[in-house]
């Protein structure tokens, strides 16, 4: 048997070798002047070759979209694309962590300045105290994108925030209801709770809280509210039966409304004034502040009536205050009498607004005698030499070395870690007047209304009204300018420093119009006799021309005050840089 003996021991294979298979479809060029990517879903390619030489590329073949797609997804994109899409998450993740810290550490730390500047008391819910802070600063112009205050945004602040107050479950807890008819007032409205139980720092939040909700119902009295926008309107602008002729609203209001849509903005203040006066537990000063308050709105809306009841009421409140009242003030003429032993500044108060009050209403005979007497009162008050002093201690002074301004500056820090305490109670009202820096411009503004009285009511005391207003200009620019004054007697002093010059520019506006009067009918006179002709009759010609030197001596004298005035800037607005704390107080609301 012959066998065929094979190299190196290889058996032969018994089956043949299978043929190579052929590529059905057509071979893609790879060409030398470029090189394209490795697709994952493009075909292999035996060699390359030439571009001139090769066949066009099979594009054709392709779905529509695939060519594309293929040429996207390579092994080099994929991998690319799954790292941007992690990094871009992971850093969007980080950075979403910051910005939520970040936001929190700027709310915490603006609603920290707020608080600063609005204490709440300890007692109360960290979300009622945010809704305080919002509700006084939506108060300040400031806060608002106009520098004008949105008066039923604020009063929707003050609503929720007192709702919060009253309700049991969160911080009125302890507050009992009153019986109606128990308190018997000139006004009418609901009755307040009994607060006695709670602290001295919640009543007066409380208190502040309702008075704050009474000033935004006086601003918004006459204004409707648009159920379907939420917007507050004018009045005049409503759109219905009751205004037949609405006024058009101006291009950058919202359109009219319609008065099916709208309701009031808010109660009537009065309602307010009486939840307070009848509210048990506020203190005497804060009981007077809202009744003179109330007493005040009724004069703006010439309700004369109940104008008198209430600042009769604010006064019988502040006579309570007074031990022996009958040795110190006259009840029938409502003046304080000469050399008491006694004399409060809440008696003074109210005398004041009384007089203010009458003079308004016309009845000047009876307000001059008040405002003399509320002036010699203030005069024969004794100087209070303890308060200045401790304020002049009390005064930081500038640090004068490198080791001062460092120990001023970790005081500042230290300041700003330190809790906040709640203030004191400010005085009542019913201690006994003595004069201080913040309190002489009362004098001024009493000088301006009584020279205001005895220019408007008779001719023949008109130089001493202009005495009197000129010597109360002048204690209130010297006042305005005194370096221990507070800020708050500063402006005390401004405001009558402006009572002050505007009177002075209506006598002197009152002047013009009785010069010129008396020029026309100088002027429609006939010579009718021959007095006149040769002369005799020129006794009002003569008066006249007194008329206008005096009126030109005045004018000129108001010019140079005008002068002084506009060069020391007493009376301009200062310019007011936004708090940090206004940029949350909507978003807390």
């Amino acid at each position: 048997m012959n066998t065929i003996r094979t190299p190196c021991g290889i058996r032969p294979q018994l089956r043949p070798l299978r043929p190579p298979l052929q590529c059905d479809f057509a071979i893609r060029a790879r060409f030398f002047t470029r090189n394209s990517q490795l697709l994952r879903l493009a075909p292999g390619t035996l060699r390359p070759q030439l571009g001139y030489l090769g066949n066009a590329t099979q594009r054709g073949q392709y779905c529509a979209g695939q060519f594309q797609l293929s040429r996207l997804l390579t092994t080099e994109h994929k991998r690319f694309l799954k790292e941007q899409a992690w990094m871009g998450g992971k850093w969007t993740f980080y950075g979403t962590i910051i910005s939520v810290l970040g936001m929190t550490w700027w709310f915490m730390f603006t609603h920290e300045l707020a608080e600063r500047e609005f204490p709440t008391p300890q007692e109360w819910s960290q979300i009622t105290r945010f809704k305080y802070h919002s509700a006084k600063g939506l108060e300040q112009p400031e806060s608002h994108r106009h520098n004008i205050t949105e008066w039923g945004i604020t009063a929707n602040a003050h609503r929720k925030l007192v709702l919060r107050l009253e309700d049991s479950e969160i911080d009125g807890n302890g507050l009992v209801a009153q019986a109606e008819g128990s308190v018997s007032l000139p006004i009418k409205g609901p009755m307040g709770y009994n607060v006695s139980s709670k602290s001295y720092a919640w009543k007066r939040g409380y208190y502040e809280s309702l008075m704050g909700w009474a000033k935004c119902a006086e601003h918004l009295d006459g204004k409707v509210q648009d159920l379907s926008r939420h917007h507050v309107f004018e009045k005049e602008y409503m759109i219905g039966p009751s205004n037949p002729n609405p006024k058009p609203c101006p291009p950058w209001r919202y359109s009219a409304p319609l008065e099916e849509n709208c309701i009031p903005a808010e109660k009537p203040p009065e309602v307010f004034y009486h939840k307070i006066l009848t509210t048990k537990g506020f203190t005497r000063k804060q009981r007077f502040d809202a009744a003179l308050a109330c007493g005040d709105w009724f004069d703006f809306k010439e309700q004369y009536a109940e104008a008198e009841n209430m600042i009769r009421f604010a006064l019988d409140i502040a006579v309570d205050g007074i031990p022996a009242a009958a040795a110190s003030f006259d009840a029938k003429t409502a003046t304080i009498k000469a050399d008491v032993p006694l004399v409060t500044e809440n008696l003074l108060s109210a005398i004041t607004a009384l007089a203010i009050h009458r003079a308004q209403a016309g009845d000047t005979a009876s307000a001059l005698p008040i405002f003399l007497s509320a002036l010699r009162a203030r005069r024969a008050a004794p100087l209070e030499a303890k308060k200045q002093h401790i304020q002049m201690i009390s005064k930081k002074e500038k640090p004068q070395t490198d080791l001062g301004v460092i120990k001023a500056v970790f005081d500042q820090v230290y300041g700003c870690l330190k809790a906040v305490e709640y203030p004191e109670p400010p005085p009542s009202g019913d201690e006994s007047i003595a004069r201080t820096p913040d309190n002489v411009c009362e004098e001024a503004g009493l000088m301006s209304y009584i020279g205001e009285i005895l220019f408007s009511t008779s001719t023949s005391q008109q130089e001493l009204g202009w005495s009197w207003t000129r010597d109360a200009l002048d204690m209130a620019e010297l006042e305005s300018q005194n370096p221990k004054s507070t800020p708050e007697g500063r402006k005390r002093c401004i405001k009558c420093l402006g009572v002050a010059y505007e009177n002075w520019e209506l006598m002197l506006e009152k002047m013009r119009r009785e010069v010129a009067i008396e020029k026309a009918e100088l002027a429609e006179q006939s010579p009718k006799t021959w007095k006149s002709l040769i002369g005799l009759g020129s006794d009002r010609k003569m008066q006249l021309e007194k008329m206008e030197q005096k009126l030109e001596s005045k004018e000129e004298e108001f010019a140079t005050w005008q002068a002084k005035i506009r060069r020391s800037r007493v009376l301009e607005t200062p310019e007011t840089s936004k708090p940090l704390w206004s940029n949350w107080m909507i978003m807390i609301m």
